[in-house]
């Protein structure tokens, strides 16, 4: 798999304490997935990922391989349709579909599976995924773009559309198996909310470990927990920032390359937050590598802040590599269409400063 710079096993870091905090928030995560799985509620009928499924007009019951394939073979177009960015497509900027007030890009990427054990293990399925957003609080409030959120900026979410498809094509045929005597069953805004969003935390519970970073590296204070749900979940928020400053200590007194910074730090989901340096496996076309740098910048301003004696210290043949990528694919020609004059203004502040490394 690609990454956005050499990653060489150095070891990960190990801190005990963090042991306790990364058990209770994986117990977090998987009390609120269960609660919403078993206690169904819906988004709105004009929800994004709504309007996606709904798009899909394959019957379901084509064998499995050949429902996959059909779906497979209309996803580009599906993607464009509905103004995602892709490889073929530059796609448009969203706003608050998943985080409100957020603005969001919205990729279709597609991924090799194993169609029998997708089948058999549809629950737990993630078709939609995230690569960046705002957030910093532990309150694991489900990114349906209804949250309680005390932060906003940018987030870039990955969406499988034929993972979503099988994974809806199987709810929708367990619902068949399972319905009552009425013939009640489960509706498209229904699985959306007890499946798809929640099973989202997965990704999103280890980038608010990396914003929770980003601001106690720069001396901002993280968000405060949110009771986001109808039941109360154990906040590890101060367990989770004593072990956070310990790594920005350890890290920002030593010289290191950017493999060996990333992997200092602990993840929840993840071994480390070294997870954040790998590229998805896609063609990197010009019309997708602009939204992928900005899924990144965070990392790499980070890297580049944290690094003692700045980031040309033991990492220049990494910082060229990085400003050679931007500067070849003249991205910023793109960030001038796609983004918001305030979005647009911000990201060039952040690119002209690590541009100043090469």
């Amino acid at each position: 798999m690609k990454t956005l710079f050499t990653l060489l096993k150095s070891g990960t870091q190990k801190f005990p304490i963090w042991e306790n905090a990364r058990r209770g928030l994986s117990r977090n995560t998987e009390r609120v997935l269960q609660y919403y799985r078993n206690n169904p509620t819906i988004v709105k009928s004009n929800h994004f990922l709504v309007k996606l499924i709904q798009s899909i007009a394959i019957p379901h019951g084509l064998n499995t391989e050949r429902y996959y394939d059909n779906v497979e073979n209309i996803s580009t177009h599906l993607a464009m349709a509905m103004k995602m960015t892709s490889s073929t497509f530059k796609g448009s900027l969203f706003n608050s579909v998943f985080y409100p007030g957020s603005d969001e890009i919205i990729i279709s990427r597609t991924n090799e599976i194993n169609l029998e054990v997708a089948v058999k293990n549809w629950r737990q399925l993630v078709p939609v995924k995230v690569i960046r957003h705002p957030i910093s609080d532990l309150g694991l409030a489900l990114p349906d773009g209804t949250q309680d959120v005390s932060e906003t900026g940018l987030a870039v979410i990955m969406v499988d559309i034929p993972l979503l498809a099988l994974q809806y094509r199987a709810f929708c045929q367990h619902e068949e198996y399972t319905k009552g005597s009425d013939g009640a069953q489960l509706t498209v805004m229904q699985f959306v909310r007890m499946y798809v969003i929640p099973n989202m935390l997965v990704s999103h519970v280890d980038y608010v470990i990396f914003n929770r970073l980003d601001k106690l590296s720069r001396n901002e204070q993280p968000a405060k927990y949110i009771r986001q749900h109808p039941f109360v979940l154990i906040d590890y928020s101060q367990e989770v920032d004593d072990v956070l400053l310990r790594a920005i200590d350890l890290v920002s007194n030593q010289v290191n390359t950017f493999s060996k910074t990333i992997q200092t730090v602990p993840a929840v989901f993840n071994e480390n937050q070294a997870y954040l340096a790998f590229l998805p496996e896609m063609a990197q076309t010009r019309q997708v590598l602009w939204a992928l740098i900005l899924a990144k910048l965070p990392l790499i301003l980070f890297l580049f802040n944290i690094s003692k004696g700045g980031p040309s210290n033991v990492n220049q043949d990494e910082v060229n590599a990085i400003v050679s990528t931007i500067l070849i694919n003249n991205v910023e020609s793109v960030f001038k269409v796609q983004l918001t004059g305030d979005l647009f203004k911000e990201v060039s502040d952040e690119l002209k400063y690590i541009k100043s490394f090469y």
